[in-house]
């Protein structure tokens, strides 16, 4: 199996107006893993969102130093060729992530804008997102257990250090919780994740 982590940061929640200027992630085989940190300046500056930068933090003036779109885009199709065989139906990755539908919107929006219409030759349909965990933990302990889904308050609850807001820093978050909700799920098993 063969599983893509990642997150985004962006200019803005809407992928028609909103560009990724950060993707981070680790890709993980069962021979292998690698992490990536990517950043892109964004194709239009007119729409990015205020709000945006005020929760990433990334000013206007440190996006135009990041390599255009057109760069982002080959340096993570060369990475994604790497490990999948497009071509072949049975070899895709699992998405895996937080809220994982935006990040694939987002990442799908940018493959469009380079004329590429085949990012699901990469990555199948379904995904393992960190909220649907949370949730099936406490179905599992049959209690409430998290306040709300954001990851933030998830690593509150597990102890897991988080520096928000940086892709990077989210996505290895994400991931360290999602393998603990699994563990803790499983402990009667004995089938445990490395984490």
């Amino acid at each position: 199996m063969k599983f893509l982590w990642f997150d985004t940061e962006t200019t803005g929640l809407d992928p028609t107006l909103h560009d990724i200027i950060q993707i981070s992630g680790i890709i993980e085989t069962n021979s292998s893993r690698e992490d990536f940190n990517i950043k892109i300046a964004p194709t239009r500056y007119d729409t990015i969102s205020q709000k945006a930068i005020r929760v990433h933090g990334i000013t206007i003036k440190e996006m135009r130093t990041y390599q255009p779109a057109v760069d982002g885009y080959k340096e993570i199709k060369t990475l994604f060729n790497k490990y999948i065989d497009c071509y072949n139906p049975e070899d895709k990755f699992i998405p895996c992530g937080q809220n994982i539908d935006f990040d694939l919107r987002m990442l799908n929006k940018l493959f469009k804008y380079n004329d590429d219409q085949y990012l699901f030759s990469y990555i199948i349909g379904g995904h393992f997102d960190l909220k649907i965990m949370a949730v099936l933990y406490e179905m599992a302990e049959r209690r409430k257990i998290f306040k709300n889904y954001k990851l933030s308050t998830i690593c509150e609850e597990f102890k897991i250090p988080l520096a928000a807001h940086d892709a990077y820093n989210d996505i290895h978050a994400t991931r360290k919780c999602c393998l603990r909700i699994w563990n803790r799920i499983n402990n009667n098993t004995g089938r445990d994740i490395n984490g």
